[in-house]
């Protein structure tokens, strides 16, 4: 340290900027996510106004300048429609909810102020009716080629306690990428899939995965776009070694906690349907 400030010293003596020295720090930014019923509409890092920005004001602010995106009601603090999913549409609880990095803000978007490095995703389900689940995966056995999907839920008791239980994502459709092809599976009772040997290669693998109720409405939380995993092997034993990541685009380019009540991981968004529907209503 008594190094470095030498050198400014001696610099500003001499007269040579020190300005370059100094790397300027990263814009304040947070990542948006914005998953629809059957698609993911937007996935970006979005520069933060101020400190004072509300994920109401970004949200009214990226409606006016993406083309590809229409979301009503955020003027008013509570989504009802983007890109024509509309809350309501499957005749139940069903609609428009937020998650801050992993968790439920149990508030509406014009009272959470958000924070530089913040993880927003904005996605319809129906946690208090049909239910909804928001996927893990663990690569722990995957020298077994197994991997594991599980979801941490809340229930509620007589008194209105959270009760969390991790259970597995059963019955949901899984696509595992590899060398430009994907392979699709079906998640056991245990909220399991085997890979075949031969999709199992070195590198960087995609994984999503989806699970709809007979009516269409989404019954778990997508994956990112471009979450991934990556398969390494060891070379004494062979064996292979995994790692998952998710990671936002740059700025400016572009689950466990509980959302039931929202969820446990109510990943998402908005709302104000009568208090129960969305704690993202107002």
């Amino acid at each position: 340290m008594k190094k470095i400030i030498t050198v400014l010293l001696a610099m500003l003596v001499l007269g040579i900027p020190t300005a370059t020295l100094v790397s300027a720090a990263p814009a304040p930014a947070f990542t948006l996510r914005i998953e629809g019923i059957s698609a993911c509409f937007y996935y970006g890092s979005i520069p933060l106004a101020d400190e004072t920005t509300t994920l109401q004001a970004a949200l009214i602010a990226l409606d006016l300048a993406e083309d590809s995106l229409k979301i009503s009601g955020a003027d008013t603090g509570y989504i009802y429609d983007i890109n024509g999913d509309s809350a309501g549409a499957f005749g139940g609880w069903d609609g428009w909810l937020y998650l801050v990095n992993d968790v439920d803000p149990m508030m509406g978007i014009d009272g959470y102020t958000l924070q530089n490095g913040d993880s927003v995703v904005l996605y319809f389900g129906d946690p208090f009716g049909v239910g909804m689940q928001f996927p893990q995966v663990d690569t722990s056995r995957l020298q077994e080629r197994i991997l594991t999907f599980t979801s941490s839920d809340t229930a509620f008791d007589e008194d209105f306690n959270p009760i969390i239980t991790v259970n597995p994502v059963a019955g949901a459709t899984v696509i595992w990428g590899y060398d430009s092809q994907t392979a699709t599976y079906v998640t056991d009772e245990n909220g399991q899939i085997q890979v075949a040997a031969a999709q199992l290669t070195p590198g960087t693998h995609s994984l999503q995965i989806e699970k709809p109720h007979e009516s269409g409405l989404p019954l778990v939380l997508r994956f990112a776009p471009d979450f991934t995993v990556t398969v390494t092997t060891l070379p004494t034993t062979g064996t292979p070694v995994t790692t998952a990541a998710g990671s936002a685009p740059e700025t400016g380019d572009h689950s466990p906690a509980t959302a039931l009540v929202l969820m446990a991981t109510s990943v998402l968004f908005i709302l104000a349907w009568p208090h129960k529907k969305n704690h993202a209503q107002n």
